[in-house]
């Protein structure tokens, strides 16, 4: 732990430095989605910053899915719709009536 006189004296070290480690974050690619290449490369970044430092870090794995944007498509009676998916939602290839729904208890 640093004190304050200390965090003054450093006070343009520690700005320079924040800096750099937001850039690095800002700059993983593609993203930071939960589950990613990006969020996994953030964390790990972020771990091997702050290991040295003798913090106390909890790593969790978790299952998860990475999502991957493919092409959508809605079409019906000869029409096409507009539509847009979730990141993270399941792909699927239905054929199924289409109807039309006004509530929340419809759907």
């Amino acid at each position: 732990m640093i004190t304050q006189r200390e965090y003054n004296m450093n006070k343009r070290e520690y700005l320079q430095k924040a800096s750099e480690y937001f850039k690095v974050l800002c700059r993983v690619k593609p993203n930071r989605w939960t589950g990613s290449k990006g969020n996994r490369d953030a964390t790990d970044f972020f771990y091997k910053t702050i290991k040295p430092w003798k913090y106390k870090i909890d790593t969790t794995s978790f299952t998860f899915l990475d999502f991957e944007r493919g092409r959508v498509s809605l079409a019906g009676n000869s029409n096409s719709f507009n539509i847009h998916i979730s990141p993270y939602s399941l792909g699927c290839d239905v054929i199924a009536e289409l109807v039309t729904i006004s509530t929340i208890e419809e759907l």
